[in-house]
């Protein structure tokens, strides 16, 4: 199957701007690479005589060209063609043979922006032909070659034109009520008939095609003629949705797309591009339905799955490829809201969503508010989840589901039971969580909370292995509630995070051992863990700077970054110690230890005793370091040379009095 480079095709339910003068719903195209392909059409048409063509059309922009609709000979040359649509806002008819160029003819008016227009073409036997807009004579002097005449094998397009295998020359705006005739409709006809919908379809004898747009969410688009010439849109950034070549996601349109179309909720997609919604949520067109900031647009994102029908779970595969969707924004009372809503038996991998708002209900989560039988494989999430009960900083309620390399990192959640930073609630059946963790913010959380799961119902068949959560809960502890259960292997908690007063290091929780923060940032807590640098599953930094574990597979915040949208967790500067081991160079690292030059964000200490060579910051250099605190009894224990500069960006203090001495200029 051809591969084309596609984008997206919106459903639009709306009061236009004009008013419609037929049904409620049309078809948006972004003047990309947006169409509708049903080739039937052309299959149909070949064996006939004579032809109609007309289209609603509500242009937004104009091009060079912008064709409406368009029928061409089969792949490979595409090459007999016969072209309706516009040339810089004015009407243009053209055709092409094997044997000759592209011949056109076109009108005199130029169409009006952003209002309704009626065009329509017939094409005669013996070629004659004449163009319509708007049920008046546009063009009557065109003959056309009927060598050009659709063919068997050929296609048939509504918005766009062909230049070999290539999809080109999008329209831009609005198209319904595309009527394809066997017969030369009079001029009389045109006109009566342009501004309604026709009533009785399947009995017009001459129909061959007949799109209203009036329900595209199965991707499809239903010809209402006898005929049944179903079109198919083409959205997305490419792809056919089958395992080999799944769907490419790779804008903000395409993802609303999907949230739109129910029917693609069993289908494989794979993320090709960061996608940002930017960070004004009342911006952005949740819903797909070309108007920006109406009542629809205040819900936000509609996650992808919902619980009923059952058909309307997602069903599919996700594979993001590390790619970054940031600024997600779901606003919504109902239950089952996230990225995702309700899945049944699907896969998520390499999801990363960073800074999302996901407000909701039960079952509310940033990732997936309710997954069953489910695989979750090298996500990571961060944001903010405000909802009611079974809530989680990944998933809100997971049930036989396999969790490896996931994190919710930096979350804030504020609901009320059955919360957990990376999971709220585990259910019934056999569960595998591994190599992951959840750091944050719990609030007002009543019962059932922990730091990362809130509660197993019926545990046994739960393992969970390799985890920790450094979250603050109001000493919630490891998993908030389970039953009979220590199935918990080689996990540990932040218990100076997770409460003030709460437990203390050594103590269990499910299994689960608790430590206080600096074991939590030391490598050697974590015995069993696969650190091996590129290949291993965890990360730490336990030298010039400190920190949690964190997943290898994701790319994190520089240093110092802010705002702080995906922090290394736990990062801190490891404070240094002068020992000059080496000489007396400041800028010297194996001087310090650890054997890192101090910054402006790092603490530095002078011991009171120990040191031979006392640091000098010498001339010609400079050296900057965060708080500096000399506990020497000697004084003059350190030394700026003239043209040397020394900044300390926080507290100097000198325990005994020592001063710094400058030989010149500071």
């Amino acid at each position: 199957m051809k591969k084309y480079l596609l984008l997206i095709l919106f459903t639009c339910f709306f009061a236009f701007a004009q008013a419609q003068p037929f049904g409620s719903s049309a078809l948006w195209f972004d003047d990309l690479n947006d169409y509708v392909s049903a080739n039937s059409v052309s299959a149909a048409m070949s064996s006939q005589g004579a032809m109609t063509l007309e289209a609603w059309i509500y242009p937004e922009s104009f091009e060079t060209q912008d064709f409406v609709l368009t029928f061409h000979a089969a792949a490979p040359d595409y090459d007999n063609r016969i072209l309706l649509g516009l040339k810089s806002g004015v009407l243009v008819a053209g055709y092409k043979t094997p044997s000759s160029l592209d011949i056109s003819s076109y009108g005199t008016n130029t169409l009006p922006l952003n209002q309704w227009s009626h065009i329509a073409w017939t094409i005669a036997a013996n070629g004659s032909s004449v163009v319509y807009l708007n049920g008046v004579i546009e063009i009557d002097t065109f003959t056309v070659d009927v060598g050009a005449w659709p063919e068997s094998e050929g296609t048939f397009s509504i918005g766009q034109d062909y230049d070999g295998e290539n999809t080109t020359d999008h329209f831009h705006g609005l198209i319904d009520e595309v009527r394809v005739w066997n017969v030369v409709r009079t001029q009389t006809e045109i006109q009566n008939n342009r501004s309604d919908v026709l009533s009785n379809p399947t009995g017009e004898t001459n129909l061959v095609a007949y799109f209203t747009f009036d329900d595209t969410s199965s991707g499809t688009l239903t010809d209402e003629s006898v005929n049944s010439n179903t079109g198919t849109l083409h959205f997305y950034d490419g792809g056919d949705g089958t395992p080999e070549n799944a769907y490419q996601i790779a804008s903000v349109t395409d993802l609303v797309y999907l949230s739109q179309h129910t029917g693609d909720w069993n289908k494989n997609f794979l993320q090709t591009a960061n996608i940002d919604f930017g960070s004004d949520e009342t911006v952005v067109d949740w819903n797909g339905d070309g108007i920006v900031g109406d009542a629809a647009d205040a819900n936000g994102f509609f996650p992808l799955g919902s619980s009923y029908p059952s058909t309307s779970k997602f069903t599919g595969n996700y594979d993001g490829q590390e790619y970054s969707i940031s600024n997600l924004y779901v606003n919504r009372t109902g239950s089952y809201n996230g990225l995702f809503g309700y899945n049944d038996g699907a896969t998520l991998k390499r999801i990363i969503l960073l800074n999302a708002l996901v407000n909701g209900g039960d079952y509310t989560a940033l990732l997936v508010g309710n997954d069953i039988n489910g695989i979750i494989e090298s996500c990571l999430v961060s944001g903010t989840i405000n909802g009611s009960n079974y809530i989680g900083g990944l998933v809100g309620q997971a049930n036989n589901v396999s969790y490896n390399r996931c994190a919710a990192n930096n979350i804030t959640i504020n609901a009320v039971s059955y919360i957990g930073g990376l999971i709220g609630n585990v259910n019934n059946t056999a569960s595998n969580i591994t190599n992951s963790y959840a750091t944050g913010i719990i609030n007002s959380g009543v019962s059932y909370v922990g730091g990362l799961i809130g509660n197993f119902w019926s545990p046994s068949a739960v393992t969970v292995n390799k985890c920790y959560a450094s979250v603050s809960s109001g000493n919630k502890g490891f998993i908030g509630f389970a039953s009979d259960y220590n199935n918990v292997s080689n996990s540990y908690w932040d218990v100076e995070v997770d409460g003030i007063n709460g437990n203390s290091s050594g103590d269990t929780n499910y299994g689960a051992i608790g430590k206080n923060t600096a074991e939590m940032k030391n490598a050697s807590t974590f015995t069993s863990w696969d650190f091996t640098e590129e290949t291993g599953d965890w990360q730490i930094e336990n030298d010039y700077y400190i920190s949690y574990p964190y997943l290898q597979a994701f790319t994190y915040d520089a240093p110092g970054a802010s705002p702080e949208i995906n922090p290394i967790p736990g990062l801190a500067t490891t404070p240094v110690t002068w020992t000059g081991a080496t000489d007396s160079d400041w800028n010297t690292a194996s001087n310090w230890n650890p054997a890192v030059v101090p910054t402006a964000n790092v603490d530095a200490t002078i011991p009171a005793s120990g040191v031979t060579n006392f640091p000098v910051v010498n001339s010609a250099t400079t050296a900057a370091v965060k708080n500096l605190t000399n506990n020497s009894t000697t004084n003059n224990a350190i030394t700026v040379q003239a043209g040397g500069k020394l900044t300390v960006n926080g507290v100097y203090t000198a325990v005994n009095g020592a001063k710094i001495k400058v030989t010149g200029a500071q």
